[in-house]
């Protein structure tokens, strides 16, 4: 990535209010250090939590395809 890239990046309009937002989010999510890797809102780990790097891959598929069957199931109640 260029220098202008990032700062093109860095500066394009909404950017502030999603770092704000980043921000929020980190203590709700208990994000302790990166990568950090949240799913629907719900599902959080990161690469020591998943077991390793190699594992993560696994982990975040299984937990995508998890988050996308609660949301399609029927609503109860």
């Amino acid at each position: 990535v260029t220098a202008k890239q990032f700062t093109d990046a860095f500066t394009a309009p909404g950017m502030e209010a999603k770092l704000k937002r980043a921000v929020e989010l980190a203590p709700r999510y208990e994000i302790s250090g990166t990568p950090t890797l949240v799913i629907d809102g719900k599902y959080s780990f990161d690469v020591s939590s998943a077991g390793g790097m190699e594992k993560v891959p696994a982990l975040l598929d299984f937990l995508i395809q998890k988050a996308a069957s609660e949301r399609s199931a029927p609503k109860k109640g």
